[in-house]
């Protein structure tokens, strides 16, 4: 899956019982900074988490931030 290839995913582990894939998602923005040596892409994910944090009671969208640093 796509997760496989990122770094400290126990928290988007911890959301999902099956983490969902990524076909159909909105993304919200991408950044290019540091001289092109960090990339941020924020994204929304497709479905909402099946085991949510309590303090997110009300709320009906995941939304992950990946960065990519050199």
């Amino acid at each position: 899956m796509w997760y496989d290839y990122l770094d400290n995913v126990q928290f988007l582990h911890s959301l999902y019982e099956e983490v969902p894939s990524l076909s159909h998602v909105r993304i919200a923005s991408i950044d290019i900074g540091d001289e092109g040596n960090r990339i941020k892409i924020i994204f929304d994910m497709p479905r909402y988490a099946d085991s949510p944090p309590a303090k997110w009671k009300g709320c009906n969208v995941v939304v992950i931030e990946v960065d990519f640093l050199v």
